[in-house]
């Protein structure tokens, strides 16, 4: 598989009614929920340290939450169904898969949770968030432009309508899904109706020193190329404390497939943790280790503010997943034994998920399954996703 192609499985751009990008890259049998693991979201909170720059979300309208309250209202955890397969990754080991948390979940007791404005999930079990005007989008491609140095020559509106033809309203088919704009230079700059932002160049070579590409750059060298890339772009991403990371999970045939991403550090434990969940940049090769693309977020433009929720601990959240309160698409059968053990959990980190049009955190546990079933190289391991509702079990229905 050519890196174009793994790139379109990983970005989700395969139908054109999924939501861009994946956060994370499963193996063949993916469950096609995942790549709803980025949605948008609409409220600024404050960024530590955050300085002033030309990242082209800067002009867009946003409310500034002057003091957080406790949210109240109970809230549907359910996760959208995927299509098909079960989410999964596979590697030789879990520090293969493992991100940095650049946070302190101890000192987490309480997270924001977000009610998206325009999530259609009619017709499509994805869902979509068709949410700024396309005079907000055309906006954002101009001042993508604009921190990019040149110059935007056209611009093509898609709408709903352009690509489904049933399941929704007249005023949702007449929404913007995304306004594509060509610059003077040839790169491309997609806007789409949740504000992402792909930007797409025709093979933008790095210096000869950077080993960028999807299987054969090692941990060091991508940390190298995202240092550089950081740096080069500053302006675009506006961050104030640029941090990075990479990880590598594995195909049947334990080839590597590794993903690169940014995010704006902070000191504080909960921004940190929404800037690495919520506002990442993505960065992705073509198959000639040129920048193919750049992905961005600043997802606080298109849901409203619902309030921090208490959350439960790490700890709580094991005990529940074992007691089989969780959320998967792994069959039982590829469970050892038919259930999760507490000896088969390899990993456990924070997530942001939707769940029913709401933008909430989740315990993302990585179970290792029983691999009989599979054909694959000796000691690859398949490791399984659930997923525990963080928020404490009284307030959810």
């Amino acid at each position: 598989m050519k890196n174009n192609e793994i790139l379109l499985e990983t970005i989700g751009e395969i139908d054109p009614a999924l939501v861009p990008p994946l956060r994370r890259r499963t193996h063949p049998a993916v469950w096609a929920a995942a790549a709803a693991a980025l949605i948008a979201l609409a409220v600024t909170l404050p960024h530590m340290g955050k300085t002033a720059s030309a990242s082209p979300y800067d002009r867009l309208p946003q409310t500034s939450l002057a003091t957080r309250y406790a949210g109240e209202t109970p809230l549907d955890p359910t996760l959208l169904p995927g299509t098909a397969g079960f989410e999964g990754m596979m590697a030789y080991d879990i520090a293969e898969l493992q991100t940095p948390t650049p946070w302190d979940t101890a000192a987490i007791t309480a997270l924001p949770v977000f009610r998206e404005r325009a999530c259609i999930t009619e017709g499509s079990a994805m869902g979509m968030v068709l949410c700024l005007s396309e005079t907000d989008m055309i906006q954002l491609a101009d001042d993508t432009a604009a921190a990019l140095g040149i110059a935007v020559t056209k611009t093509e509106t898609t709408y709903l309508r352009d690509f489904v033809q049933g399941g929704y309203t007249d005023e949702q088919l007449a929404s913007v899904y995304s306004v594509e704009a060509t610059c003077e230079d040839g790169t491309q700059i997609a806007v789409y109706g949740d504000g992402k932002i792909c930007i797409t160049f025709d093979g933008l070579a790095l210096p000869d020193k950077y080993h960028f590409t999807y299987d054969t750059t090692t941990p060091a060298e991508a940390d190298a190329v995202l240092a550089y890339l950081t740096d080069r772009y500053a302006s675009l991403l506006g961050y104030g404390h640029a941090a990075w990371y990479s990880f590598a999970d594995r195909t049947f045939d334990g080839v590597e497939s590794r993903h690169y991403y940014a995010y704006d550090q902070s000191s504080d434990p909960v921004e940190a943790l929404l800037a690495k969940e919520l506002t990442c940049t993505q960065f992705a090769p073509d198959d000639a280790g040129r920048l193919l693309c750049i992905w961005l977020q600043d997802p606080y433009c298109t849901a409203d503010y619902l309030g921090d929720y208490p959350i439960v601990t790490a700890a709580e959240a094991e005990a529940r997943l074992l007691e089989g309160a969780y959320q998967s698409s792994v069959p039982e059968g590829y469970l050892k034994g038919g259930t999760v053990s507490a000896e088969d959990i390899a990993w456990q980190t924070l997530v942001y998920r939707e769940a029913n049009g709401t933008l909430m955190p989740f315990y993302q546990f990585y179970v290792t399954l029983d691999t009989s079933a599979f054909v694959m190289p000796e000691r690859l391991q398949n490791f399984g996703i659930f997923y525990v509702p963080a928020v404490q079990e009284d307030l959810l229905t």
